[in-house]
């Protein structure tokens, strides 16, 4: 391949990946942590509470000139750009391992159609940013030997996800054991810390509005969402995930990559996994299943290098691999919606109004994903004037997103029970019935969430909107 040609394919790669994520991304508001970030965005939240991940702000602000309704779409072209941005550099990393354009080629593609890189690059997430970081900081030491940069680049990147943390020991250890040797480590690690520590003392001291609930330090974040109970859980989980990210031709390449690995790379990878999956074993298990996308990312490698050991200068056979690496993919997360709804097999994921969750999850584009903007359409015209509304994060967010951004339904009162105990739930709620207000609840699992009342009260549900129920005082 000649030089220009080596030059001008990673960019085209980074453009192919934007292209398909903001094609297949979310066009509307969704539920949940999408939302906060986007709120986040729009309120110009500058703190380093993790729930604001300001490095992500910053970065998709840049996008919230563009002209496009609604403004949370905005929001999700910045996560699709920025994993455009990181299979760039990843490309130009795999082309300078010395594997064959071609094997570069099916190892990006293999990690772009990736389950859980696709689903996060679709919807407004901080973990697309994470990786475009993650991808910088190992081009500036593989391409510009430039140590004390790339760990500069992921000490910084804590503001973006503290994902960006994890991929550190493995980073130190692959300088260390590259031509740049201990000097080189500690570099990297001079500039890392010099990374995280000037970031922190620039904005410990600035305050930032609370998004739907109370702000957090990392220590209480960890003791409310890590348990030592979580991995006989979350193990299987994560283990179905990584089949799942690379079912088809990619599994059976990340086998014979891994195998063909140096010993060096090899222990570099198992430290970006030991990292990646401690942290997600005792994670809550609705979150635990993003923390090792950086994990998938850097698959592309092993793939690439196992596409070398089977196609090296047979180009026929590595376009059909490429296709069929594509192609796999895709149509077992087409079919797994339905496979799964057939085995009737109990599931933890949240039942919100009007999703399709089976098919929320198994399949990463969210480009027909509506149900959000379904559920306010529907309560518009039903809640009265001033109502108290109840709710958890997830039910809410649509509703905090359409009030600050739309300016929807301003007199509404939204009230989240996250947080609170029984009794001020209880306090709520007595002195909105006591001023005559009426009171709505959003769905079943709120419900069953309020504490027991000495007042008896019956639920009604309301049948314009799914689980919307009216709270009434029985006296």
């Amino acid at each position: 391949m000649n030089h220009s040609r080596s030059r001008s394919e990673p960019l085209v790669v980074g453009l192919l990946a934007a292209c398909l994520y903001a094609a297949t991304g979310a066009r509307d508001v969704l539920w949940g942590d999408p939302t906060k970030l986007v709120l986040a965005t729009h309120d110009f939240v500058f703190s380093l509470n993790q729930q604001a991940h300001v490095g992500s702000t910053l970065w998709a602000r840049l996008f919230a000139w563009l002209p496009l309704e609604p403004y949370a779409w905005r929001t999700q072209i910045a996560s699709a750009a920025a994993s455009g941005v990181a299979f760039g550099f990843g490309h130009a990393l795999l082309l300078g391992t010395g594997v064959s354009p071609r094997s570069a080629r099916i190892g990006s593609a293999a990690a772009i159609v990736c389950h859980t890189i696709w689903f996060v690059s679709a919807m407004t997430e901080s973990y697309a940013p994470a990786l475009a970081v993650l991808a910088l900081a190992l081009w500036l030491v593989r391409a510009r030997r430039l140590p004390f940069c790339a760990g500069f680049c992921l000490g910084a990147g804590a503001l973006v996800h503290v994902l960006c943390l994890f991929s550190l020991p493995a980073l130190l250890h692959g300088v260390w054991r590259s031509r740049l040797g201990r000097a080189g480590a500690l570099r990297a690690a001079a500039g890392a810390a010099l990374g995280f520590g000037l970031p922190v003392l620039a904005v410990a001291g600035i305050a930032a509005p609370r998004i739907g609930g109370a702000s957090l330090s990392w220590v209480e974040l960890t003791q409310r969402y890590a348990d030592f109970q979580l991995p006989a859980r979350n193990a299987p989980l994560l283990l179905g995930y990584l089949v799942y990210n690379f079912v088809g031709p990619a599994l059976v390449l990340l086998v014979l990559g891994f195998l063909r690995m140096s010993p060096q790379q090899r222990t570099t990878g198992l430290l970006l996994v030991g990292a990646h999956y401690l942290v997600a074993l005792f994670w809550m298990t609705q979150r635990s299943f993003l923390i090792p996308v950086p994990v998938y990312f850097a698959c592309a490698l092993p793939i690439a290098l196992g596409a070398e050991s089977l196609c090296a200068g047979r180009a026929r056979a590595a376009s059909l691999l490429l296709l069929a690496t594509l192609a796999t993919p895709i149509l077992v997360y087409l079919a797994t919606p339905a496979i799964v709804a057939r085995l009737s097999l109990q599931s933890g994921i949240r039942d919100v109004p009007y999703r399709q969750e089976l098919a929320y999850f198994c399949r990463p584009w969210k480009c027909g994903e509506r149900s959000a903007r379904t559920y306010l359409e529907a309560l518009r015209p039903v809640l009265p004037e001033r109502a108290l509304v109840v709710g958890d994060f997830t039910t809410l967010s649509p509703l905090w997103y359409a009030q600050a951004v739309e300016g929807w339904r301003a007199d509404l009162a939204l009230y989240s029970i996250d947080q609170q105990s029984s009794e001020r739930i209880e306090a709520r709620l007595q002195a909105a019935c006591a001023s005559g207000v009426r009171v709505f609840v959003l769905d079943d699992e709120t419900f069953l969430r309020l504490p027991r009342s000495s007042q008896p009260r019956e639920r009604v549900p309301v049948a314009a909107v799914e689980q919307l129920s009216e709270l009434l005082e029985i006296r």
